[in-house]
């Protein structure tokens, strides 16, 4: 059965932009003839880490949504743990939000207020007020 799934994953520093690239290249042409569709991608960006990973301190992070079947996942992890390029690497089912439908009209509760009325609500204030006033 075909699901969507999303990975983020990072990608060592020591490689220059080139290499890094590739290495996006590389998993997403994976996944593409594992039969996956890509759906999104991030751009990459070079992230400081909580802790060290493998003696790094930063990494190039990575983010991809793609479709695929799911018995194909196992190889798809085989893929990432073998590559020696990606220090960790997460992956994780997930639901895709439905854009919802624009309404094309807005329906307000308008009041029609005559002018008149207005002003004999106004006088009505300042009356009461003068009336206070005296008092």
């Amino acid at each position: 059965m075909i699901k969507s799934y999303e990975t983020t994953y990072l990608i060592t520093s020591r490689v220059d932009e080139a290499g890094v690239l590739s290495v996006i290249n590389q998993i997403k042409g994976d996944i593409t003839s594992l039969e996956g569709k890509i759906l999104n991608e991030s751009q990459v960006r070079l992230a400081d880490l909580g802790y060290p990973i493998k003696d790094e301190n930063k990494a190039n992070l990575f983010e991809l949504a793609f479709e695929f079947e799911g018995s194909k996942l196992e190889e798809l992890t085989k893929i990432f743990k073998e590559n020696d390029q990606v220090l960790r690497f997460l992956l994780k089912e997930f639901i895709p939000r439905k854009a919802e439908p624009v309404r094309s009209e807005i329906k307000e509760k308008t009041q029609k207020v005559e002018l008149e009325d207005i002003d004999k609500k106004i006088e009505e204030i300042f009356e009461s007020d003068k009336k206070d006033e005296s008092k």
